[in-house]
C-alpha cells in the first residue's frame, strides 16, 4: 500500500490528508483522533464518486469535524435557508448532494461551538461573539445591525445595535436531538449602553418547537442513542415539527458596563429533538431619539 500527500499539505501540521492505494477499497476513514499526532485522514484512490470534486470537499471535512470531537447529523439539520447538508452528516447516499465548496454549514459552527467554546456550559449557537461579523444572524425589523472587530465583552468583537423598541429583533435558529439527553436551556446576552443620556433596554427570549422523527432506522449511528429510539428513526429523513412557544424571556436596563441578561433554565418536554431559537431585541432612546447599542455573547446554552 503506498500513500501520497494531497497537495499543499503542511508536513508539521498536526492532521495529515493521504489518498492511499487501498485495492478493493471505497471509502474514507478517520484512523486517529487529535490531540495524538500526526493524526491522519485517507481516502481511497480507487474511489470515483458522481462529482469528484464535491467528494474531496466533502470528506476531510467531515472526517476533521470528527477529529474534533463531532459525531454524526442528519441531512436535514441545518436551519439555514438553503438547507445546505451539514459537514458530519453522514449515509447521505450520494456526494452530488453536498457543496462543491470548503464552507461549513450554519450548523457545522453551532457544532463547534457547542463543543470548543469557552464561554462556559455549551452553546447552541453560532457566532456567538460575532467573530464572523453578523454571519448566521438574521435582523427582523427596521433595526440598524453593524459590527465591529474591537470592543466585545469577552472576544474581540461586537454587534451595532440600532433601534426604536423591541419589536425589532435579532435572532438565530438551530437544530439539535437531544436523544436519551435530559438537559436545560436559557438564552442569554451581554449588552451595554453607548450615551449615557439614553436609556438603554436589552430583551432576550428562548423559543423552542419540539421535533419527530420520521422513518425507520438507516443502519447508521448518531449520538444519544437516536437512532434506537421508539425502535429506530433516520435523521435523514424531513422531521415532524411542532408548534413553536416562547419558553423563557427577561429583559433589564443596561449601563455603561457589560450586563448579561439571562432567561431562567427550561427543561422542556420530552421529544426526539428541538428547533432553539434566541432572539433579542434591544433599544437605547431619548425621547425618540435613537442612539447605537452593544450586544455581544448572544445564545440558548445548554447543562
Amino acid at each position: 500500500m503506498t500513500a501520497t500527500w494531497l497537495p499543499d499539505n503542511d508536513m508539521a501540521a498536526d492532521v495529515r490528508i493521504t489518498l492511499k492505494d487501498a485495492a478493493g477499497t471505497n471509502g474514507h476513514s478517520n484512523t486517529c483522533s487529535l490531540p495524538f499526532a500526526p493524526s491522519s485522514i485517507w481516502i481511497s484512490k480507487n474511489y470515483q464518486p458522481n462529482s469528484f470534486d464535491k467528494f474531496y470537499w466533502q470528506v476531510p471535512a467531515h472526517e476533521m469535524l470528527h477529529q474534533f470531537g463531532g459525531q454524526h447529523a442528519g441531512r436535514y439539520d441545518d436551519t439555514w435557508s438553503n438547507n445546505w447538508i451539514p459537514r458530519v452528516a453522514t449515509c447521505i447516499g450520494n456526494h452530488n448532494d453536498f457543496r462543491n465548496t470548503s464552507e461549513l454549514t450554519r450548523d457545522d459552527r453551532a457544532y463547534l461551538s457547542w463543543l470548543w467554546d469557552g464561554l462556559g456550559d455549551r452553546q447552541l449557537h453560532a457566532n456567538v461573539g460575532f467573530e464572523n461579523g453578523t454571519l448566521d444572524w438574521s435582523e427582523v425589523g427596521s433595526a440598524t445591525l453593524g459590527w465591529k472587530n474591537s470592543g466585545g465583552s469577552q472576544g474581540p468583537s461586537v454587534a451595532h445595535w440600532t433601534s426604536s423598541g423591541l419589536v425589532d429583533t435579532l435572532q438565530q435558529t438551530i437544530r439539535i436531538w437531544a436523544g436519551d439527553d435530559d438537559e436545560s436551556y436559557r438564552a442569554r446576552v451581554s449588552a451595554k449602553e453607548t450615551n449615557a443620556s439614553y436609556k438603554t433596554n436589552a430583551k432576550v427570549d428562548l423559543w423552542m418547537r419540539p421535533l419527530t422523527l420520521t422513518g425507520s432506522d438507516n443502519g447508521c449511528e448518531y449520538a444519544d442513542d437516536l437512532e434506537d429510539l421508539d425502535g429506530g428513526n433516520d435523521p435523514n429523513s424531513v422531521p415532524s415539527a411542532g408548534t413553536w412557544v416562547k419558553r423563557a424571556s427577561s429583559s433589564a436596563e443596561v449601563g455603561a458596563a457589560w450586563t448579561q441578561v439571562n432567561t431562567s433554565r427550561v427543561n422542556p418536554t420530552s421529544a426526539h429533538g428541538y428547533d432553539v431559537r434566541v432572539e433579542f431585541g434591544g433599544f437605547s432612546l431619548n425621547g425618540n431619539t435613537q442612539s447605537l447599542m452593544l450586544v455581544d455573547d448572544l445564545r440558548v446554552d445548554g447543562t
